[in-house]
Formats: C-alpha cells, structure tokens, sequence
C-alpha cells in the first residue's frame, strides 16, 4: 500500500520566479494530510441481469385489442463505492490511520424489478384512433444511489458498518404511469392529435447534511430512515426528520410542506395540408405543448437555508420542467415526381393517404404524420424549411 502514496505541492498566492520555492525546501511544502485512494476489488464482473416475461392478448372488438404483459428483472454484481477506510464507530480511528478515504469498487450492487403493463388499442378505422397504457411498476435494490454515481451506473454505499440503509426504492421508480394518445380527421382533412402523460411521483431521502458517521461524506441519512422513504413511506420518514430536527431546536414540518414530482403533461397538434396541383402541397402545423400549464418539478433535492444548520427540508427545487403552453407553428413544403415513386431511397413526401392520416398518433415523436413515407419533422427547427428531394 505504501507504494501507492503520493506527495503532492501545491504553491498559492504570489509565486515568484525563477525560484517558486524562495530558497526553502521543496519537502516543507508537501502536505502531510492522509492520502485519499481509489481502488478497485478483485473479483469485480460485468453485472449480469435477468429478464423474464410474458404477455397476452384478446381481441376485443374488429379494431380494438387488449394486452397484458408482465415483466420480472434482477440484477446484481453493480459496481458500487464503499468506503472501506471508514473509522471504526466505538473507537473511532481509520483500520489504516496513516490513510484517508480508500474508496473501494466492489460488486455488490443489485436492484429487481416486477412491472404490469396494459395497453387498449384501437387501430385506424371511422377516421380516428387511440392508445391508452397502464404500467405498474416496483423496482427496490440498492443500486443508483441518490447521492453518488460509481463506476458506470452503480451506486455508493453511505454506511459502510449499516450497509442495509442503501437498500430501497430506486430513484427512477414511478408506481403508476398512464398515457392516452390518439388522433383523428376532422371535416376537410384537418388531422388532430394528443398526448397526455401522467405519472406519480418519485422517491427521496431524508438526508442530515452533516457528516454522522465520521467517514468523511456529508450523505448520510436522518437517523431512522433508509433510501428513498419519501413518497413512499412519508409519515414514518417524518417521523424521524422530525425528531432529529428538534434535537437541533428546529421546528418540525409537514408533509403538506414537501413539493410533489407527479408529472402530468397534456399536447395537442393540428395539421392542415393544401394540393398545389398533381406534385406538391404546402401543410401547416400548430403544437400546443403543456397544454393545462402544470409545473412539473424535477427531481427532489435538499434544499437548505442559512437558518436550518445545514439541516435539509426536503423540498422539491422550483425548477420546472415544462413550459406551460409553449407554442409551436410551422409549415412545410413538398413535391413528388413520378419516377420517383419506386425508388425507396427517394426521401421526399410520396402521396397523401387520408386513409391513414391518423396512423401516426401515439407512436412517439409527432402524434400525426400524414405520408405513406416517413419524413424529418421540420415544426420548430431553426432552419429554413426545405423541400425534400430525393436521392
């Protein structure tokens, strides 16, 4: 170990030249602090992970079907921090004093995942068609946690002598998420469309915002509550926020005064095209996004204020994810030539279909296309509209 010390020099301030040193030794400006090292374990692997599902399928009506499908996940072997330099509780000094923090890579990381999804479809027919899709999900590990990012996408251990507080609801897991899409053709080829997203909220944790445990990270946890109990066991984390905060003669909160991160976004589109003879037709579109202007919050992070001793209160930040209302208008141009009608290189708009005006609706992307062939959106763009030509 001692072979991977290093000395290192720094120099502040005013330095002069050609002698940064002013005649004293190089060795009185070297730091006498710990080292702090990174290492990784021996027996690190690539993180395997298990998948198993199975679905089913019911045809409803002549253009309605129902599925079900059911999905499992494990994984395990996430490279994870653990900070195996960290003093010992009762007598409080280093198992290697002569180092600092020696944060170890090891693969203990692991999370698993159970989701049901199911989704109504109906499928282009009386000029209209929708979507709607339901997931349940849970996913508890301790991989990705809140405070730190390893190596790749595995996560930190805050305790390294109470190992089971990391283990929780991952930050990603949203209970319940329903999307409703559809579109239709309206009377004069007018092609509509909408998207509504709604999801619960995320988890967090209660963080103290002081080092408790003496191993050198200000992560640790309010004492009695674990990873991501916020949203998802609220009342006993407050319990526990609570308790310590009156231990520092702060007024205890609420849950009424923790900021939510249910998300819920309604889009709206609207398309019209014109025929400019046989080859070419200009098409206009009109995008509302946000439409019911919700502030959707970001993730939740510990806010602080001078008053609080550096005591998080455990309120969403303020900052919004959507914009309510946004706006977007555009126009766009195109043409065909008949030898191009065979070519499949050929990159420009084909032909007009209303039968399937609507087909596009809920796919991702734009919620209406109206070709047979696929084209880049151009609504928003900074640059100036362009026909397409083919190649």
């Amino acid at each position: 170990m001692s072979s991977l010390k290093q000395n290192t020099i720094n120099i502040t301030g005013n330095v002069s030249y050609p002698d940064p040193y002013q005649g004293r030794d190089p060795a009185t400006f070297v730091s006498t602090a710990a080292p702090n090292i990174n290492i990784i374990a021996n027996n690190l692997v690539n993180a395997p992970v298990r998948t198993a599902s199975v679905g089913f399928s019911q045809q409803l009506m002549s253009d309605t079907t129902v599925h079900v499908d059911g999905v499992y996940q494990k994984a395990t072997d996430y490279p994870t921090q653990v900070q195996v330099n960290t003093r010992n509780p009762v007598t409080l000094v280093r198992p290697l004093p002569e180092w600092g923090q020696i944060i170890q890579y090891q693969p203990i990381g692991f999370y698993n995942y159970k989701g049901l999804l199911l989704r109504l479809e109906k499928r282009l027919s009386h000029n209209y068609q929708y979507q709607v899709s339901y997931t349940l999900s849970k996913q508890v590990g301790s991989f990705g946690s809140p405070d730190l990012v390893g190596v790749g996408i595995g996560g930190v251990i805050t305790d390294y002598y109470n190992r089971g507080l990391d283990v929780g609801p991952s930050n990603a897991d949203r209970r319940h998420e329903l999307v409703f899409s559809g579109g239709g053709q309206l009377p004069a080829r007018i092609i509509v469309g909408a998207i509504w997203n709604l999801r619960t909220s995320y988890p967090f944790s209660a963080k103290a915002g002081v080092d408790l445990n003496g191993d050198g990270a200000n992560t640790d946890y309010v004492p009695g509550t674990t990873k991501n109990m916020g949203n998802r066991n609220t009342a006993a984390m407050l319990v526990a926020v609570n308790a310590y905060r009156a231990t520092l003669r702060l007024a205890p909160i609420s849950e009424s005064q923790i900021d939510s991160s249910l998300f819920s976004r309604l889009d709206l589109r609207i398309s019209k095209a014109f025929a400019l003879g046989e080859a070419r037709k200009l098409e206009f579109i009109g995008q509302v996004f946000n439409v019911l202007g919700r502030d959707n919050l970001g993730g939740p992070l510990p806010a602080r204020s001078p008053d609080q001793q550096g005591v998080c209160s455990w309120r969403s930040p303020k900052n919004r994810i959507d914009r309510a209302g946004l706006q977007c208008l555009g126009a766009r141009q195109s043409w065909r030539s008949e030898h191009l009608l065979s070519n499949e290189r050929a990159i420009g708009f084909i032909r007009p279909n209303p039968d399937r005006a609507a087909a596009a609706a809920g796919r991702g992307g734009h919620p209406i296309r109206v070709l047979e062939k696929p084209a880049i959106p151009t609504c928003c763009a900074d640059t100036p509209i362009k026909p397409n030509r083919g190649q």
